[in-house]
C-alpha cells in the first residue's frame, strides 16, 4: 500500500459531490494495490421502498468489515 504525498493526492474542489470525490479516490488508488477497510459494529440502515415519511422500510444490518480493494487489469 502506498501513502499519498504532495501532488499525488486527489483533490475534491469546492462544489464536488460525494460521488465525484469517490470517483477521484478510486482513480487515484487503482494500480497502487490499495485497500480501504470499514469496520461496522451493529450498523442498521433503514432503506425506504419509495419516497415519503410513511414509506415502508427494509432494515439492512452489517456487523463486520467491508473491504474495498483496487486492482489494475484483474478479471472480475
Amino acid at each position: 500500500m502506498t501513502e499519498a504525498t504532495g501532488n499525488d493526492a486527489p483533490m475534491g474542489g469546492s462544489g464536488s459531490s460525494f460521488a465525484d470525490i469517490g470517483k477521484e479516490m478510486w482513480s487515484f488508488l487503482t494500480g497502487r494495490n490499495a485497500a480501504i477497510n470499514y469496520e461496522f459494529v451493529d450498523l442498521k440502515i433503514e432503506v425506504p421502498r419509495s419516497t415519503g415519511p410513511e414509506s415502508p422500510r427494509a432494515t439492512w444490518a452489517l456487523n463486520g468489515t467491508l473491504r474495498i480493494t483496487t486492482t489494475e487489469g484483474a478479471a472480475a
